[in-house]
């Protein structure tokens, strides 16, 4: 009885820290070697501050790295904290990619109210308003996709910008490998992004980026952006290291057995931005 409510419990904080937090791939490195056996975990945090998502066969749909030649399943066992491990055999700017099905969650109205806020979603605030729903829990169908780029041997001009056609994708315009440092030394030159869904330029969405080698506790270091009518933004990132690019979007839900009234889609982007020469002397 004891070791089954130890696992109902376990199960419900699962749920509650995936449900309204950023989620991203983390590899061992993003630099690999060539012939490298490089191992890729999963996260899940606010403000860059992530704890590990063991792997889940029962959640995953896709899980795997695309290169120009080939594109390769991650391998890992259930419930692993290295969700996924696999043998880098190309060369170049590759790209790791995960998805996952669809889970259920249902927030008490001011919860749900707070992360829509957060999330940039005034159109769902907007509509539960129009229609009188304010003070009903947030009933919510909810998937992962997130994407990282990895650098082997050295950044190429292409491959950067592939598409993985996953649901929410967001993908760089320039290689983050190659942004220039401002000549006052400010930050570096802004990192242009698509955010995609559906295969389909996604207007109006928030998209935020913060460094996952300065982890805060609030926003004060996110660099936030709306998508313009294409789907572009501009991100103008401060300094060298390990980023985090994240979006969410949602859309009144089919109908379904758990009864939603929402689906939402979470996209993420990971990469490593060098060190750089000023623009000046590139």
């Amino acid at each position: 009885m004891r070791r089954l409510i130890a696992f109902a419990l376990a199960s419900f904080a699962l749920a509650s820290t995936l449900r309204a937090h950023d989620f991203w791939i983390e590899p061992e490195s993003f630099s690999p070697k060539h012939g490298e056996l490089l191992r890729v975990r999963l996260k899940v945090g606010d403000f860059g501050r992530g704890d590990n998502v063991p792997r889940s066969e029962q959640r995953l749909v896709r899980f795997e790295l695309a290169a120009a030649d080939r594109t390769k399943p991650l391998v890992g066992r259930d419930g692993q904290e290295v969700a996924g491990l696999v043998r880098v055999e190309s060369e170049g700017t590759l790209l790791l990619g995960y998805v996952s099905n669809h889970a259920f969650v249902e927030l008490a109205p001011a919860k749900f109210a707070t992360y829509l806020e957060e999330k940039g979603l005034d159109a769902v605030a907007a509509a539960r308003a129009q229609r009188g729903e304010l003070d009903r829990p947030g009933r919510e169908l909810y998937s992962r996709s997130a994407k990282s780029l990895i650098t082997v041997t050295a950044p190429s001009t292409e491959g950067f910008d592939r598409v993985m056609n996953l649901p929410l994708e967001l993908i760089p315009n320039k290689n983050p490998s190659t942004l220039a440092r401002r000549a006052d030394g400010s930050g570096y030159e802004a990192l242009p992004v698509t955010l995609f869904f559906e295969q389909k330029p996604l207007a109006g969405a928030l998209v935020a980026a913060l460094c996952l080698d300065e982890p805060r506790d609030d926003t004060s270091a996110t660099i936030f952006a709306r998508t313009d009518e294409l789907g572009r933004a501009s991100l103008a990132l401060t300094r060298s290291g390990r980023w985090l690019i994240a979006a969410v979007h949602m859309r009144t839900a089919a109908a379904n057995e758990q009864r939603s009234d929402w689906e939402s889609f979470w996209g993420s982007l990971t990469f490593e931005v060098p060190p750089a020469l000023p623009a000046e002397r590139r």
